[in-house]
C-alpha cells in the first residue's frame, strides 16, 4: 500500500509545473504526515502498554492459581504491586496526554521515554513472573 501511496504522489507532484510550488507541496506533505504519525502514535504507545499491562496481568492471575508455596505467593503480590505502579503511572501518562491535547515536541520526546521506561518495567515484571513458574516446574519434576 505504501507504494501505490509513493506512486500517486510522485504523479500529482510531476503536475506541478513550478519547483517551487512543487518543494513547498512536498514539505506541506512531509510535515502533515509527520504531524499525523506523531499524534498517531501517542494513542498506539499508550494501548500497546495497556495491553502488555494487562496480559501481564492476566499471566500473574494464572501462575497465582497455579502456585501452592507460600514463598512463590509473596513473590508474586510483590510483583502484582510492582504492575500496580506501572499501571499507575501509565494512567497518569494518559491523563496527561488527554488534557494536554497536542503536546509540544519536549513533552512528546518526555513521554516517548516514559513510555518506553513503563514498557521495559512490564517487561521485568513478566520475566520474573516466568522465573518464579520456571522454578515451580522445576521443583514438581
Amino acid at each position: 500500500m505504501r507504494a501505490d501511496v509513493q506512486l500517486i504522489l510522485l504523479a500529482s507532484l510531476s503536475l506541478i509545473p513550478n519547483n517551487t510550488l512543487r518543494y513547498t507541496a512536498l514539505g506541506s506533505i512531509i510535515a502533515l504526515a509527520l504531524v499525523y504519525h506523531i499524534h498517531l502514535n501517542i494513542a498506539t504507545w499508550l494501548r500497546q502498554l495497556e495491553r502488555s499491562i494487562q496480559q501481564t496481568e492476566e499471566f500473574i492471575e494464572e501462575v497465582k492459581t497455579k502456585c501452592p508455596w507460600p514463598g512463590d505467593q509473596f513473590k508474586l503480590a510483590e510483583e502484582r504491586a510492582r504492575l500496580l505502579e506501572v499501571k499507575r503511572a501509565a494512567s497518569e501518562m494518559h491523563c496527561s496526554v488527554l488534557a494536554a491535547g497536542k503536546p509540544t515536541w519536549k513533552e512528546y520526546w518526555f513521554l516517548k521515554r516514559s513510555v518506553a521506561e513503563c514498557a521495559n518495567r512490564v517487561k521485568n515484571i513478566r520475566t520474573a513472573v516466568q522465573r518464579a513458574k520456571f522454578s515451580e516446574d522445576l521443583l514438581k519434576t
